[in-house]
This record gives C-alpha cells, sequence and structure tokens, in this order.
C-alpha cells in the first residue's frame, strides 16, 4: 500500500518508489522498485538532495512521490516456549533475500509473518543471515537448524524463544 507525500516531507527509513530505468522518484506505481531513504534529505539549491539505498536522487522540495507504508507488523505468538514451526522466507532465483522477501513461520494451529528489513541495526545489519535473525526474533522465534536453500525460499526449524536451544 501507497501513499502520496512531498520531497520535503521524507525521513531517514521511509521506503520510496523509485523508476527503474533511471534513478528518480517514480510518477506512477506499474513499474516501480522500492528505495530505502538512508540519509536526511539536503537542500542543494533550489533542489533536494534524497540518500537512497540504491544513490542520490534530486526533485524539487514539492515534487510528488510515493512512499511505501510498512504493513502492521504480526504481533509475537502467544505460545509456550519450546512450542516448534517452520520458518520460510521466499528468495529470488540466486537464493538472495529481496526487498519482497516475507519471513512466514508456521506452527501447530497457526501462521506469523513479518517483512524481512533491508539492514537491522546490529553490527553486519545488512547481511541476510543477521537480518533473517532479527526478523525471527522479533516474532519471538529463534532458530534451532541451518537454513536450507530450496527452489523459491529458504527454510528452517524453529522454536519459541525461553526454551533451550540443544
Amino acid at each position: 500500500m501507497t501513499e502520496r507525500t512531498t520531497v520535503g516531507a521524507l525521513q531517514v527509513g521511509a521506503v520510496v518508489l523509485v523508476d527503474p530505468d533511471r534513478l528518480a522518484f517514480a510518477k506512477v506505481e506499474e513499474g516501480a522498485r522500492s528505495a530505502t531513504v538512508t540519509g536526511a534529505p539536503v537542500k542543494v539549491s533550489r533542489k533536494v538532495s534524497v540518500t537512497t539505498d540504491l544513490g542520490e536522487i534530486e526533485a524539487g522540495p514539492t515534487a510528488r512521490l510515493f512512499v511505501v507504508q510498512a504493513p502492521e507488523p504480526t504481533p509475537p505468538p502467544a505460545l509456550p516456549p519450546g512450542t516448534p514451526g517452520t520458518a520460510s522466507v521466499n528468495v529470488d532465483a540466486a537464493g538472495r533475500l529481496t526487498d519482497q522477501s516475507v519471513l512466514r513461520v508456521a506452527f501447530d494451529g497457526g501462521e506469523v509473518t513479518r517483512s524481512v528489513p533491508l539492514e537491522v541495526d546490529e553490527p553486519n545489519g545488512h547481511l541476510a543471515p543477521v537480518r533473517l535473525a532479527a526478523t525471527l526474533l522479533a516474532l519471538g522465534f529463534v532458530p534451532v537448524s541451518p537454513w536450507q536453500l530450496n527452489r523459491n525460499d529458504v527454510t528452517c526449524d524453529v522454536v519459541v524463544m525461553g526454551a533451550p536451544v540443544a
């Protein structure tokens, strides 16, 4: 889901839609790619320079753009410690996380999901294993097996936090 805003109203961490053919804010949602604002917008002459994970984008301070609204996070399950589950996350053909990757944990009686962030506030927070561990932890789970690469996803066994991990 997206909403419209101006360049001057952007904040660090916002996810914006950009034109994949040129580094500019997308004028339409169709075919656009997401980029995360990594630096505070800076006024440069009559324009505003915005640093994203894809590079610098300049636009007028009142230029309208699309901002992706973050989905409501799924609350961690109220399960007893040690409850087993299976975690899976979608990846690209090369087995890499993408900006569209979603972590799903299925357990007896349900499933919880959360988008995998492009970076987490931890050392090496841009690396996939750190991002996956942080996302699992946010859902209340810890891995108990190595991640296995499948055709379109990676999976591992998990348990609800609080249980001794063998």
